[in-house]
Order: structure tokens, then C-alpha cells, then sequence
């Protein structure tokens, strides 16, 4: 059985804060609990100090490209958190490479909101 949605915390990952706005609106209307990081140190630093389900992380982020923060959160943190990557620049090269690197599932942006929930829940399916 999975946990309900309302136990989950979903690390937001995204320099464009009205974007990470509206991802954090429409997560927590889902029954998610979010918390928003606008560059790769800050997200170090939260992903170091607290517990989250799940990472929506951006690869164009500032200090700690969102490429180096997957890989910094596989190989030297040892997580196998669930990572979504969603990004602009997604090209089938760029996934391959994503998902050899650890990410969970590449989302193309601007990802809509039916695509995001669907992708969350199949993270937790049984």
C-alpha cells in the first residue's frame, strides 16, 4: 500500500521563481507537501538537512548546475531519492545520459500539470 499524497515532500529545484510558484501552488493543491530551491547549493543544503519523497529538479539552475547536483546526490550522498528532471533542452542524447546518471524520469518543459501528477504517481505505485 502507498503512502497518500499528503505525506510527501517534493523538493523543487528551479531558478525561475514564478515557475517554481506555480509548480509549489500546484503541487500542494495535489496534497504534496513542497519546498522551492532556486539554485544547486541551496538544494545541497536543504537535501542535507531534511527528508524529501521526491526532487522536481531544472538542469539550467545557478552555483550548481542541476546535472552536477544529480550526480552529486547519487554518487556522494548515496540517494536513491526519485528524481524527476524537467528542462527545456531534452533531447533523446541529453535523456540517456540523464537517466545513466540516475535520474528517475526526464520531463520536456513546459511540462503540464496532467503530465507532472502522472509522472508523481508513478513513482509510488506499487
Amino acid at each position: 500500500m502507498t503512502e497518500p499524497a499528503e505525506s510527501r515532500r517534493i523538493l523543487i529545484v528551479d531558478e525561475d521563481a514564478l515557475l517554481a510558484e506555480v509548480l509549489e501552488l500546484t503541487l500542494n493543491r495535489a496534497g504534496y507537501r513542497s519546498t522551492v530551491a532556486h539554485d544547486g547549493r541551496s538544494a545541497q543544503a536543504l537535501l542535507n538537512k531534511e527528508r524529501f519523497d521526491a526532487v522536481l529538479l531544472e538542469l539550467a539552475i545557478p552555483l550548481l548546475d542541476g546535472s552536477r547536483l544529480l550526480r552529486w546526490l547519487r554518487q556522494e550522498l548515496g540517494s536513491t531519492l526519485p528524481v524527476l528532471v524537467h528542462s527545456a533542452v531534452v533531447s533523446p542524447d541529453k535523456t540517456r545520459e540523464l537517466v545513466a546518471c540516475g535520474a528517475t524520469e526526464v520531463l520536456g518543459k513546459p511540462v503540464g500539470i496532467a503530465r507532472l501528477r502522472e509522472a508523481l504517481a508513478r513513482l509510488w505505485q506499487a
